[in-house]
């Protein structure tokens, strides 16, 4: 999957791309930069660099992604569960 944008504050279709096991190539901005770890699940690259986004992309056409992980370590970070275990630590922390 590949998410060539300028500027993304959280890159919900790249979460989506990452939760079946999808790697992603993604412009190093905002959210993207949190969530795609290079060469664990995805390639980032400079924002206005299109001979960057061209290597990531030949890179990750002959990269041996590991699809499970990938997708478990995705639904690992972004669970239900997980989330709620946060928010409530939130509300104690500032409660």
């Amino acid at each position: 999957f590949v998410m060539p944008s300028r500027s993304e504050s959280f890159g919900i279709a790249a979460i989506e791309a990452l939760a079946t096991g999808t790697p992603v190539i993604a412009a190093s901005t905002g959210g993207l930069r949190e969530n795609i770890l290079d060469g664990s699940n995805g390639f980032l690259f400079s924002v206005e660099s299109v001979g960057e986004l061209v290597k990531a992309i030949e890179k990750a056409a002959s990269y041996n992604w590991d699809r499970k992980n990938i997708s478990k370590q995705t639904y690992n970070k972004f669970s239900r569960e997980r989330w709620q275990h946060n928010f409530l630590r939130i509300v104690k922390e500032i409660s």
